[in-house]
């Protein structure tokens, strides 16, 4: 597994999360059976938080989701980064972003320190976010393989959750399922959730085992995209679409080049690929995918070259959050998109 030993970066967000009745907030374990609820979210409610006078310290490889009951981003863990070229210890901290202020928040329960990577996603039918695995640098890159659940005010560790490494992971929102790609010495493997059970499945292909990969659900084409990663031996350039029962590797005209630690972010706007390492440097590159080919926005690049981001969609405009700059001081930043123009909304 590559570690962004000489810089990390930014974070690109979208996150939802609702309390189900039967799912006590204040228990710090909670059966994976007993989680779905009978409806999606329908009807979400503002949260409203006090500012903290600064944000996160600098980080990459967080975990990040929009919770659209509470209409924040949350936030979890990651490798702190307090130069470009040294990781000191990952970092257990609970943070939300409201689209203008950063508040940290201390719930009874935590999963461990860890960096998240794109192993954290909300899950409508659930009500909350999934948090799966992740690995550990203070801990001699141990690997957590377990899962837990975000409620709005606290972490519930789920049953039962089958032992990932460094997984990714998307919502399926046709077929209402949490799909996971990971890999380990076993190779790759692919898994759903739907709430309840976890289920192996046996496509009759498969992306080549791989860490840093970036992952999204496109809901136009109701498939989950997978682009790029590291081997072990080098960056990866390819793509590959999940139809729900197999994986179907696409050949574009036009590729973006080998990268890993990218931002996929599936919004209304489509589908953007953003940033990653790209030659051994942080890369500032925006590229969209039309369900064919990959087509680079050369009118809007990232102000800022990042790679170790987290993405996610707010419901009106991608996010990127966090990160760590290969040169300069660190900052904290928070990079908003509206599918042609990239806008700076708190620096710290």
């Amino acid at each position: 597994m590559p570690r962004l030993v000489r810089f990390v970066a930014g974070v690109v967000l979208i996150l939802s999360a609702i309390n189900c009745g039967h799912v006590p907030s204040q228990t710090g374990q909670q059966a994976a059976s007993s989680v779905r609820s009978s409806s999606p979210v329908e009807t979400p409610s503002p949260t409203v938080s006090l500012c903290s006078s600064q944000g996160p310290s600098p980080r990459t490889y967080v975990g990040a989701a929009y919770d659209q009951l509470h209409r924040v981003t949350v936030v979890f863990g990651g490798d702190l980064y307090p130069t470009p070229t040294t990781s000191t210890a990952s970092t257990s901290e609970t943070w939300i972003f409201d689209g203008h202020c950063w508040d940290q928040l201390h719930p009874a329960t935590t999963p461990s320190a860890r960096s998240v990577r794109d192993g954290m996603v909300f899950d409508p039918i659930v009500g909350k976010v999934l948090l799966v695995g992740g690995s550990a640098v203070g801990s001699g890159g141990s690997f957590p393989g377990d899962a837990w659940l975000w409620d709005g005010s606290n972490w519930i560790q789920l049953i039962g959750a089958p032992a990932f490494k460094n997984p990714i992971v998307a919502y399926d929102q046709e077929r209402k399922v949490v799909v996971v790609y990971s890999s380990d010495g076993n190779g790759a493997q692919t898994w759903t959730w739907d709430g309840s059970l976890w289920m192996k499945r046996s496509p009759a292909h498969t992306p080549p085992p791989r860490d840093d990969g970036a992952i999204c659900y496109d809901d136009r084409r109701q498939t989950t995209l997978l682009f790029g990663g590291w081997d072990g031996v080098e960056a990866l350039d390819d793509t590959w679409s999940w139809n729900g029962v197999d994986w179907s590797q696409d050949h574009p005209a036009t590729v973006p080049q080998a990268r890993f630690g990218a931002v996929l972010s599936c919004g209304s706007a489509g589908v953007i690929l953003v940033g990653g390492e790209v030659s051994h440097s942080p890369a500032n590159d925006v590229w969209t995918w039309d369900g064919n080919t990959w087509s680079q926005q050369t009118s809007s690049s990232l102000p800022t070259a990042l790679s170790g981001a987290a993405g996610v969609f707010d419901g009106s405009r991608y996010l990127v959050l966090l990160g760590i700059r290969n040169i300069g001081p660190q900052q904290s930043e928070v990079l908003a998109y509206d599918g042609s123009t990239w806008t700076t909304l708190t620096t710290s």
